[in-house]
């Protein structure tokens, strides 16, 4: 199924789809290694315009709520891909 980052929550392992912004915005996530085709655990995330905290592998990275707004991601993701 899919669905925006910023509806995940806690324990969702989702893999990124698309990113739905501009080129600096990709850049600084793929920075954090939320990059299209990777796979985050979701640690934790606020329902009311918060910050979605995600991890992959050994890097968390809180991502503003309207940013999570522009990830598409994916359900069922079973394996972690650095």
């Amino acid at each position: 199924m899919t669905r925006r980052l910023s509806e995940c929550q806690r324990g969702d392992r989702v893999r990124i789809l698309r990113v739905e912004s501009g080129r600096g915005a990709r850049l600084h996530l793929t920075n954090l290694g939320v990059a299209e085709g990777r796979v985050v655990d979701v640690l934790g995330g606020t329902p009311f315009g918060g910050p979605v905290i995600v991890r992959n592998g050994d890097t968390e990275a809180a991502i503003g709520f309207g940013l999570a707004e522009r990830i598409l991601v994916e359900d069922g993701a079973e394996d972690a891909e650095g």
